[in-house]
């Protein structure tokens, strides 16, 4: 594909929920972090994992991402 802007699809990677972790893990004895469904989300079929969208804003009728 041609015009398309620099980092598109780029990785996300110092959003505030991957810094965050990364101060968490810091912390010896801590072994995981849950954002949204957080560790329950590995039980789920992707289709109850997903967050649907409501209207054009973007709202969700659920938040199993755990988007703030």
């Amino acid at each position: 594909m041609n015009g398309l802007p620099l980092g598109l699809g780029e990785p996300h990677f110092d959003s505030v929920e991957s810094l965050l972790a990364h101060a968490m893990f810091s912390i010896p004895a801590v072994k995981g972090v849950e954002f949204g469904s957080g560790f329950a989300a590995a039980k789920m079929f992707g289709s109850q994992h997903n967050d649907a969208i409501e209207n054009m804003e973007g709202k969700t009728t659920t938040n199993h991402a755990g988007v703030l």
